[in-house]
């Protein structure tokens, strides 16, 4: 844990504020960054602020991402609620 919050603070975000680069790798980095952007992420005019929850309604692979999730969360907490054996067994020594 401490190495994950030592991180964030010694790790640098962007090529503009890092330090122990020569100039030639600051260059390719910001080189790298701009091609990586690409097109500006801008929506068209007719698009409204429910259009993209119409797209992910009809989009399949949220449905299946919830049922995952769901079966994950369903194995994960199975063992709060599944009795052990041991403790159903009336002939069980195992004192209650």
């Amino acid at each position: 844990m401490l190495i994950a919050i030592s991180a964030a603070f010694i790790l640098p975000d962007l090529p503009t504020n890092s330090r122990g680069f020569t100039e030639e790798e600051l260059y390719v980095a910001r080189l790298r960054m701009t091609e990586d952007v690409g097109e500006a992420d801008v929506d068209s005019e007719d698009q409204g602020p429910f259009d993209g929850l119409k797209m992910a309604l009809k989009d399949i692979k949220i449905y299946i991402m919830m049922l995952t999730f769901t079966a994950y969360v369903v194995g994960l907490s199975f063992n709060a609620f599944f009795v052990c054996s041991d403790c159903a067994n009336p002939y069980s020594k195992t004192p209650r």
